[in-house]
């Protein structure tokens, strides 16, 4: 069995014996009570009653608003087709020692689940199943044998005592508080378009741009590497180093550019990150390449503008990757306004775009 499977589908039992499935009661619904004990008594037993009962745990998602959460979800159940009592024997005291093992077993759980949304690495899996599994049977073992099973008054109220403490110290919960760390990565996509100003708009027409990009960060600085794919052509002939650009050429524009942002708005919806740095603007001709092939023209110039993220979906994975990486995830559509200065030999001017991309943003969870 892979490990996939394992993390999927293995199921911590707990008990000796290990019955088909069928409906289960959760520890959280509250005290047991002598009807939650339903099968025929096995007469041969020394014990008054058997509490038949199982640890598991899932890999669940779990969407609430506009959050996706993937985490582990470990059970305490006991299984009341399968857990009987001897009616001669029924009591109090037997029924508080049947709490007492119900909820020795969830402190179990509770750990069970902590250990595995702290584990490094997803391969750890089955040697935190194995060793919550030898604690269950240990201290199960114990109460039963100093208790005379259940029927030792004195044992049963201090074994009480001992694992209401417990619960009380070890908090309940599904999701651990975690922190992002200061570095953070992402990718956008997008389709926009651009225009020029200065005497670069008499000589070549608006753009229709692609845009693709990686985001790196550390803290709230954000450093953009982005780049443009845009089509358009020339809008009138001109001259350059002996070439002529005949009017309706088609070209290719490119856009290269590093820059550093600073976000000035980042909250659960919105983020707002100005940014400036150095971009290139290159022409290319991109009909008949025989004949255009050596027509190129490349320059140069300090790029600004402002990004804005509405965040849409968040995705917070606690189950962690090989390596032990756990991330928070923001997806969001990014509007982009950017601005490339530049000053060829014969034209000088502005390249303006705007875009709007999809975009997803991560950060490492720490706990």
């Amino acid at each position: 069995m892979n490990k996939l499977t394992l993390l999927l589908i293995m199921v911590l039992c707990v008990n000796s014996r290990v019955h088909s499935q069928s409906a289960k009661r959760e520890w959280e619904q509250g005290k047991l009570k002598w009807s939650d004990f339903q099968s025929l008594p096995l007469r041969s037993s020394n014990m008054a009653s058997e509490l038949v009962y199982q640890i598991s745990f899932v890999t669940e998602k779990t969407k609430f608003q506009d959050t996706v959460l993937f985490t582990f979800v470990t059970k305490n159940e006991m299984n009341p087709k399968y857990s009987w009592v001897k009616p001669e024997e029924k009591s109090d005291l037997l029924l508080r020692y049947n709490q007492v093992l119900f909820d020795a077993m969830e402190i179990n759980r509770r750990r069970l689940q902590y250990d595995l949304l702290e584990m490094y690495d997803i391969s750890q899996t089955n040697s935190i199943l194995q060793g919550a599994l030898s604690n269950c049977q240990n201290e199960i073992r114990k109460i039963q044998e100093e208790t005379n099973f259940g029927r030792n008054k004195e044992a049963v109220v201090y074994w009480e005592f001992l694992i209401n403490t417990a619960l009380l110290d070890l908090p309940l919960f599904r999701i651990p508080p975690f922190k992002e760390s200061a570095f953070g990565y992402g990718l956008h996509v997008g389709l926009g378009v651009g225009n020029f100003s200065n005497t670069l708009s008499d000589y070549f027409s608006p753009t229709f741009n692609f845009l693709f990009g990686f985001d790196v960060a550390l803290n709230n600085t954000i450093l953009y590497l982005n780049g443009t794919l845009a089509l358009n052509n020339v809008s009138s002939e001109f001259q350059d180093n002996g070439r002529t650009w005949p009017k309706d050429l088609k070209t290719n524009v490119a856009i290269i550019d590093v820059s550093l942002g600073q976000n000035i708005i980042n909250n659960g919806k919105h983020r707002l990150t100005p940014f400036v740095g150095l971009g290139i603007l290159e022409f290319t001709a991109s009909q008949d390449k025989d004949q255009f092939e050596d027509y190129r023209l490349v320059d140069y110039g300090v790029i600004y503008g402002i990004n804005y993220d509405f965040k849409f979906r968040k995705t917070i994975k606690l189950i962690p990757s090989f390596g032990g990486i756990r991330e928070n995830t923001n997806q969001s559509i990014r509007t982009r306004l950017y601005i490339l200065s530049s000053q060829f030999e014969k034209f000088k001017g502005t390249s303006i775009n705007l875009t709007v991309s999809y975009s997803f943003f991560s950060r490492v969870i720490k706990h």
